[in-house]
């Protein structure tokens, strides 16, 4: 089921002749997470801004749950939770009130019970009583986190969610947002910091100067952005490599390493042996061998500097 429709969504200020976004569409399921990346001024922003109904389009629609942002703002609100980069808390409260004085939730019981699980969730719940001038940054942006989650949201949006958090912190939230997404919610992660959050992504969506550069699976996103899957192949002396294996894979040679650069994701494994053969039949003699697998800061890396374009 689509929780996310966005068709043809087109921003341009009026202070500009450029436009933030330019004609983008994709779509985003129910259980899954989406990585939602590019560089600064790529449009992610402003993106977001529209399909949390703080920003109108210039032309597109985008539907939520089925429900348009032209007609349904206010049924809309109701599915979304948003936890922006910028902070907004409140130093006069303590952590439980910055986090119920946000709260739709009418029941006052169930309110706190809500807040109180969500803070044992994300370990915060012997700090409740603490003014937020006594918290770390980190624990500050598991607030925000737990203030968009309070309303089980339906569509998630979650910017740069483990900047400032230490290691701990950054499972805590990722484990949760993994919960979240298998109970079918959707959720959007907007994030520079892709070490922390790259292994639990389900699609990755690439923005980039306006445009919807690549939009799928994270791992064929990975096989078609970075460089491969990187073979270090330690050999007992330098060797004379087979003109076979030189025409076909990227090669370099650091005096008795051979790194070769495979790049058919479906069949590693075979692939490998191929060229572990063909070194064997030039008298190579193979001491050691290490597998580099492809990042999302490789693949994020290649686009921005070599320019790639849609596919």
């Amino acid at each position: 089921m689509k929780t996310l429709d966005i068709n043809h969504l087109t921003k341009r200020y009026s202070s500009s002749s450029n436009y933030a976004i330019n004609d983008i569409s994709f779509s985003c399921e129910s259980g899954k997470i989406y990585g939602f990346f590019g560089p600064n001024g790529s449009g992610k922003t402003t993106t977001i801004n529209i399909v949390s109904t703080m920003l109108a389009p210039t032309s597109g629609d985008v539907y939520v749950c089925g429900y348009s942002i032209r007609k349904d703002k206010d049924s809309i609100r109701k599915l979304i939770g948003l936890s922006a980069q910028k902070q907004s808390i409140n130093w006069f409260l303590n952590v439980f009130q910055n986090i119920d004085v946000y709260s739709s939730i009418k029941n006052k019981r169930v309110r706190h019970n809500k807040i109180e699980e969500l803070l044992s969730e994300f370990g915060l719940l012997e700090k409740r009583n603490l003014s937020v001038d006594d918290l770390s940054g980190g624990e500050l942006k598991r607030i925000e986190i737990i203030r968009a989650l309070l309303s089980d949201p339906k569509l998630l949006f979650v910017d740069e969610p483990t900047v400032g958090v230490d290691p701990i912190g950054a499972k805590k939230i990722s484990t949760y947002l993994r919960k979240m997404a298998s109970c079918g919610s959707t959720i959007l992660v907007a994030s520079h910091d892709l070490e922390a959050i790259e292994n639990i992504l389900d699609n990755v969506i690439f923005i980039n100067k306006g445009k919807i550069i690549s939009e799928g699976g994270y791992s064929e996103f990975l096989y078609t952005f970075s460089h491969g899957i990187k073979a270090h192949i330690k050999t007992r002396s330098t060797p004379n490599l087979p003109a076979s294996l030189i025409t076909k894979y990227l090669i370099s040679i650091n005096d008795n390493i051979i790194t070769v650069i495979l790049k058919n994701s479906d069949n590693i494994t075979s692939e490998l042996q191929h060229v572990q053969e063909l070194l064997i039949s030039e008298g190579v003699i193979i001491e050691d061998l290490q597998i580099e697998s492809p990042s999302l800061r490789d693949a994020f890396i290649n686009i921005v500097e070599n320019g790639a374009h849609n596919v």
